[in-house]
């Protein structure tokens, strides 16, 4: 379905990678994702307007939770729009090995480079319960992340941005509230941090944590 759609947006935009970005920002607006208008609005003519219509089913897009845009750029060759490539099945058996055992959920999972979201659907499809946040720093990838969010309505936090420490931006605090516990000096990968209590958010102190790494 999404590749008929391409394709019939191709019909304007015969760049492979353009015609993507168009699909993406038309979808963006039939499923009106906020996070995406600040792109610009495609141009397609009328025929392409009603076979799109046509084509596109977001009932059927929703009835499996997964990263289908994201497989529809692997499929067209456009590596730069996947960071994160792993299939659901290799996604789901990396989280399962590495979760840790007591996880609260008042815990927070935090991918710092979080692709298209892949990791954030296989701990879905394992049934964690928990939160989940994410930034990614390459801005086709995150389109896709923002609107897998918001088709899929993912319980996650994501910011478009780039952190070697997580949760030490001025942004992540005035947004989420959110308190680095500690310095980190771990890889890039999955980490798991407690949430501060609002107590400790008001008087800025550190509190002690558990930390988990789980590295990619």
């Amino acid at each position: 379905m999404l590749l008929a759609c391409h394709a019939i947006m191709q019909r304007r935009y015969k760049n492979t990678d353009v015609a993507m970005s168009a699909l993406m920002q038309w979808i963006a607006y039939q499923v009106s994702a906020p996070s995406a208008y600040d792109y610009a609005t495609p141009t397609v003519t009328l025929d392409m307007h009603e076979d799109l219509y046509h084509t596109f089913d977001l009932v059927l897009l929703k009835a499996d939770r997964w990263d289908w845009l994201g497989e529809l750029a692997l499929t067209l060759g456009l590596d730069r729009w996947v960071s994160y490539t792993a299939t659901r099945e290799q996604a789901v058996e990396y989280a399962a090995a590495r979760l840790p055992d007591d996880l609260a959920r008042d815990d927070v999972l935090f991918d710092p480079l979080a692709g298209t979201g892949r990791l954030f659907f296989a701990l879905l499809d394992l049934n964690v319960d928990c939160i989940m946040a994410g930034t990614e720093p390459l801005h086709k990838p995150y389109r896709l992340l923002a609107l897998n969010k918001h088709i899929y309505d993912l319980p996650v936090y994501v910011i478009r941005a780039y952190h070697k420490v997580p949760f030490a931006s001025k942004l992540w605090w005035h947004a989420n509230r959110y308190l680095p516990v500690r310095s980190f000096s771990h890889p890039a990968g999955l980490s798991c941090c407690r949430l501060s209590s609002g107590r400790n958010q008001a008087s800025g102190r550190r509190i002690k944590n558990r930390i988990r790494w789980i590295h990619r």
